[in-house]
């Protein structure tokens, strides 16, 4: 499965995830997670995403 994390400064990830569910509906639901990062680099994106998804898995008992 597909799961998609949002991460970002500001208050635009909030809009864009509701731009999703109204206008693509089926991506939004694959949406997990909506987390603030003030300016990340592309590295530590990565770094934040891997740990999310472990606690993801760990919670889901994988």
């Amino acid at each position: 499965m597909t799961e998609i994390l949002i991460v970002g400064p500001g208050s635009a990830k909030t809009e864009f995830v509701k731009y999703m569910k109204v206008h693509h509906h089926k991506i939004a639901q694959k949406i997990v997670g909506v987390e603030v990062l003030d300016h990340p680099s592309d590295k530590e994106v990565l770094a934040y995403a891997k740990q999310y998804f472990q606690k993801i898995d760990q919670l889901k008992g994988l």
